[in-house]
């Protein structure tokens, strides 16, 4: 198979998801058309938006959950040797750390790793044949500051 048929393939089983994190001041800018899976952005001070529209394949609102649950199949993929990666992203305070860790203190906020470690490991007790090899990461990038880009372009292996 051919990197630009990998790349087709690839893209074929993406899926671009959007979780709303709710907010108690939410801008009048921003409408989240769920049912479409869309967000709208409106214009600013009479200058247009740079991105009035934004596509989703589906819309979360604050249900860990359901988020979840969309998620499990390709997850639990893993088993039969597939490769899955979950990516968060936004701004600062847009819920990514909460999508992804969720808060530890009961099972309904529990984020998607939690939800993937504990779904994954009763998926391979249940398993009568041979337990295939799992290896799972979970990390964080925060923002780099301009000096420690520096200092890092600078570190040799």
């Amino acid at each position: 198979m051919r990197s630009g048929e990998r790349w087709l393939e690839a893209l074929e089983h993406s899926q671009l998801l959007l979780r709303v994190r709710p907010c108690e001041k939410p801008s009048p800018l921003v409408v989240v058309n769920e049912k479409d899976a869309r967000v709208e952005v409106g214009e600013a001070d009479g200058r247009p938006p740079s991105t009035p529209t934004l596509q989703f394949d589906q819309v979360f609102w604050d249900d860990q959950q359901e988020l979840f649950a969309r998620l499990q199949p390709a997850l639990l993929s893993c088993i039969g040797g597939a490769s899955c990666t979950v990516l968060a992203h936004g701004g600062p305070q847009s819920g990514k750390s909460y999508t992804l860790s969720g808060l530890f203190t009961s099972g309904e906020t529990h984020g998607v790793a939690p939800r993937a470690i504990q779904a994954i490991t009763e998926e391979l007790e249940r398993l009568t044949t041979p337990v295939p090899s799992v290896d799972a990461s979970f990390f964080e990038l925060q923002q780099v500051s301009d000096a420690k880009k520096r200092t890092l372009a600078h570190v040799e292996p």
